[in-house]
């Protein structure tokens, strides 16, 4: 099991092999953590759920992608502290070039059968702004305030460089600050960016999108066309 914990009054189980659930006394354990990959996908998880205490606190983190068969929505009904957070890192196209090859619509449905299964006030959001979506940052927020008003946090990347604001220009980030005005009211991000950075960032964006055969102008039109106009040596 991977980057999940299993919390108990005195211990913490990380790693924990399938064969080995059933040796946990399940109505010590108050606190379950699923933490990642796509958790609503993990085998495991699904097990930990028909062995655990339906007063047991579970946590998960999701993408958003997985649909639910009925049978998953029948197990989790039984906890009344189960939570989701999902992590969504934009909406239509910048969703789906930020997190291909999931589709956006595919996504939207299923965050409203969450909310369905378990109510929106066990659903929260987590986003991370990266050098791919800063540029729609407002939009980006205001759109998933309207599909899922719930508690958001806010995880700005800085590692790896390439995918960290920061790596773009000043000039690039004047640009962006100005187009998301809500955003940037209370935060700040230092853009460090130079000719190199700019560079190994296309060369990454280049590499992208030749094996997922995409096109990052097609979409991200807008932030496309300001790397140009910024960058035309590039």
């Amino acid at each position: 099991m991977e980057k999940n914990k299993i919390k108990g009054k005195s211990k913490t189980f990380n790693l924990i092999p399938t064969d080995s659930l059933e040796q946990i006394i399940w109505n010590d354990i108050v606190d379950i953590e699923f933490q990642g990959g796509e958790t609503l996908m993990s085998k495991n998880l699904w097990n930990v759920i028909d062995l655990a205490n339906p007063n047991t606190s579970i946590s998960l983190l999701s993408n958003g992608t997985v649909k639910l068969k009925e049978e998953q929505i029948q197990q989790i009904q039984k906890f009344k502290k189960l939570y989701i957070t999902l992590s969504i890192d934009g909406v239509e196209k910048v969703f789906e070039y930020c997190r291909r090859p999931a589709i956006w619509q595919d996504v939207e449905n299923n965050i409203q059968e969450y909310k369905k299964i378990i109510g929106l006030n066990r659903l929260s959001l987590q986003v991370t702004v990266s050098s791919l979506n800063v540029f729609y940052i407002d939009r980006m927020l205001l759109e998933l305030a309207k599909i899922l008003p719930a508690t958001s946090n806010i995880n700005i990347v800085t590692t790896p460089q390439t995918m960290a604001p920061a790596t773009l220009t000043p000039s690039i980030g004047s640009v962006i600050e100005k187009k998301n005005p809500l955003f940037f009211k209370n935060r700040k991000i230092e853009w460090k960016g130079n000719d190199a950075t700019m560079k190994n960032f296309l060369n990454y964006i280049h590499l992208q999108d030749e094996f997922d055969k995409m096109k990052m102008e097609e979409y991200l039109p807008e932030f496309w066309e300001l790397i140009k106009l910024q960058c035309p040596h590039h």
